[in-house]
């Protein structure tokens, strides 16, 4: 076991992420990374892809709101990440709560990808 390992628990934008964000927060996660539906693993199972999540906008702004509004938000870090591709993604991000970004859909990208979006099915038109 190791005690200064941060604990990071990864949420869905999903309506109601406010309320388990902030039962995270209760229970001394250091980082809430906040996933949007457009991003995400392209092997996950086809109705995962198709019908879950919402935009990380939605759930950064729900998590940051019920954060706040609970004394909640400077215990945690809000990481948000799932469909952002721009610097003005960035801004609004930051904007709206965020202090951490992520971006793997452009390091697939860069790789190769044409994001054909068939990764759950193993049959990767370019091999990445």
């Amino acid at each position: 076991i190791c005690p200064e390992a941060k604990v990071s628990v990864k949420l869905v934008a999903s309506a109601g992420i406010g309320t388990i964000a902030a039962g995270v927060a209760k229970a001394n996660a250091d980082v809430i990374q906040i996933s949007g539906h457009d991003g995400g693993t392209g092997a996950s199972p086809l109705s995962s892809i198709m019908h879950a999540g919402a935009p990380w906008e939605q759930g950064l702004a729900e998590a940051q709101e019920v954060l706040v509004s609970n004394g909640l938000r400077k215990r945690v870090t809000l990481r948000v990440d799932g469909g952002i591709k721009t610097g003005w993604d960035i801004i609004v991000a930051a904007m709206m709560g965020g202090e951490e970004f992520g971006f793997g859909s452009i390091a697939m990208i860069a790789e190769g990808c044409i994001m054909a979006r068939v990764c759950h099915m193993n049959s990767c038109p370019v091999g990445v």
